[in-house]
C-alpha cells in the first residue's frame, strides 16, 4: 500500500482491536464498572467522528492533448476549518498499467493513501485524501496537488489537481487599507472586501476598531451582491497626522469543537489628503565637511501630479528660526522633488543646537498657490559641533 504519512492526532486513540476476555468472578461488578466508565462497551460511549466531512468521487485517469495524466477533480464546497477525507476511485480504462514509485502530496495540511502499489489496466484503485481545510483564507478557492509518480516514466505520472469552495468563510480581502480623506468634507465613506460565505450571514459578524476611535464607525453591507464592509469617517476627527486602526472582524456563535475563536483583521491607515506634502515631516540634519544638511521629498498634488506646461520648479524659501536655509531642488517625476536644506556649521549659535525649539518654515510657491508649511528640525549635535557652535 502506497502512502504518504499522515502525522497523528495526539487526541485520537486507536482501541486494539480483538476479544476482550472477562472473568466471572466476585470482580466482575467491578470490571463491567470500570468498562463503562471509560467507554470500552459498544453502544455505552459515543464516539466523536473522526471526519467532519466524508466525499467520494470517482475519477477516470484519461490523457490530455499533450499525452500526460493531469487530472482536476471538482470537490464542490468544503466547510472552513475542519478536517475531513475524500475517497477517490481512480478508474484506469487504459491499455497499461500505472506502476507507482512514489506520492506526494503539494500541502503540509493534506495526505494521501494509495490501495495499491501499481493501478492495474481496466481496474481502479482507492486514493484516500485527508484534507484540513484553512480556517481563514484571502480566496474562497482552494486546491492541493496529489502526483503519483510512475516506476515507468514520466508519461505514465498521474497529477490530480483538487479543488474545493470554502464554506463559512469570513475574512478580509487585504492585509492593509489606506485612504485619504478630502479637506472640508462633513464625511468621508469608503468600501473594503469582505468574503462571507453561506451559511455565513452579515449578523452572525462582529467587527471592532483597536484603539476604538471618534468618528470613525464600520459595518457590513452588500453592493451588486458582494459583501464589503462600509466605513464612514468624520474627517475633523483624524489627526494631523493620520490615524492607523486595526479592524477586527470576529465570528459570533462559533461551533468548532476545539472552541477556536473564528476571527481575522485589516490594517486601516487614513490620512488628510494634501494639496503640498513634504516627507518625512521631521528633517534630520547630518554633517557634510563644513555644512549641516538634511533632505526630504516634496509632493504637488494640485494638478493631480501632473506637470504645469513650463515645467518650472516650484519656488521654495526655508528657515530655521531666525536662519535662512540653503536651497536645492531637484526634480524626480511629475509632481515630485527632492528638496535639500544646508547651513553653515560656522553660523550655528548654542541656542541653534536647542531641538526642542527650532523648527523649519518653509514657504513654496507653485504655478496655481503659494503654501505655508512646518517641519520639524533635529541636528546629530556632537562634542565637536557644541564647541564650534560656542566658539562663534
Amino acid at each position: 500500500m502506497m502512502h504518504v504519512a499522515d502525522i497523528p492526532n495526539s487526541s485520537e486513540v486507536r482501541m486494539p482491536r480483538g476479544r476482550i476476555d472477562v472473568t466471572l468472578n466476585r470482580t466482575f461488578p467491578i470490571a463491567i464498572l470500570q468498562l463503562v466508565l471509560v467507554g470500552w462497551l459498544p453502544g455505552i460511549h459515543a464516539q466523536t467522528p473522526k471526519y467532519a466531512f466524508e466525499i467520494k468521487n470517482e475519477v477516470p485517469l484519461k490523457p490530455v492533448l499533450s499525452g500526460q495524466f493531469h487530472i482536476t477533480v471538482d470537490l464542490g464546497e468544503l466547510p472552513s476549518g475542519v478536517k475531513g477525507i475524500a475517497h477517490l476511485r481512480l478508474l484506469n480504462q487504459n491499455d497499461m498499467e500505472f506502476p507507482v514509485k512514489e506520492m506526494t502530496v503539494g500541502c503540509r495540511c493534506s495526505s494521501a493513501e494509495l490501495s495499491v502499489d501499481e493501478i492495474k489496466r481496466y481496474s481502479s484503485a482507492v486514493l484516500d485524501v485527508i484534507i484540513e481545510t484553512p480556517l481563514t483564507s484571502r480566496k474562497t478557492e482552494t486546491s492541493i496537488s496529489v502526483m503519483i509518480k510512475s516506476k515507468v516514466d514520466a508519461s505514465r505520472d498521474i497529477t490530480l489537481v483538487l479543488r474545493y469552495q470554502l464554506a463559512g468563510l469570513m475574512c478580509f480581502v487585504d492585509d492593509m487599507v489606506v485612504r485619504e480623506l478630502k479637506s472640508g468634507a462633513e464625511h468621508y465613506e469608503f468600501t473594503i472586501p469582505f468574503l462571507l460565505t453561506k451559511p455565513r450571514v452579515a449578523t452572525d459578524v462582529e467587527l471592532k476598531f483597536t484603539p476604538d476611535p471618534i468618528g470613525v464607525v464600520a459595518g457590513l453591507t452588500e453592493v451588486d451582491g458582494q459583501t464589503v464592509v462600509k466605513i464612514v469617517v468624520d474627517p475633523v476627527t483624524i489627526p494631523d497626522e493620520g490615524l492607523t486602526l486595526t479592524l477586527r472582524a470576529k465570528l459570533l456563535n462559533s461551533t468548532l469543537s476545539d472552541e477556536r475563536t473564528i476571527s481575522d483583521q485589516v490594517l486601516v491607515s487614513l490620512a488628510h489628503y494634501r494639496d503640498i506634502e513634504i516627507s518625512p515631516r521631521t528633517l534630520r540634519f547630518r554633517r557634510v565637511d563644513d555644512r549641516l544638511t538634511a533632505s526630504c521629498i516634496l509632493r504637488d498634488n494640485t494638478s493631480g501630479g501632473e506637470q504645469p506646461v513650463d515645467d518650472k520648479l516650484p519656488s521654495i524659501e526655508a528657515m530655521r528660526g531666525s536662519q535662512k536655509l540653503l536651497v536645492q531642488c531637484d526634480k524626480l517625476g511629475k509632481g515630485i522633488f527632492r528638496v535639500y536644506v544646508s547651513l553653515k556649521v560656522s553660523s550655528l549659535t548654542p541656542e541653534m543646537l536647542d531641538n526642542s525649539e527650532c523648527r523649519v518654515h518653509w514657504h513654496i510657491l507653485t504655478s496655481s498657490k503659494a503654501f505655508e508649511l512646518e517641519s520639524v528640525s533635529l541636528l546629530d549635535v556632537d562634542p565637536v559641533l557644541c564647541a564650534e557652535a560656542q566658539e562663534q
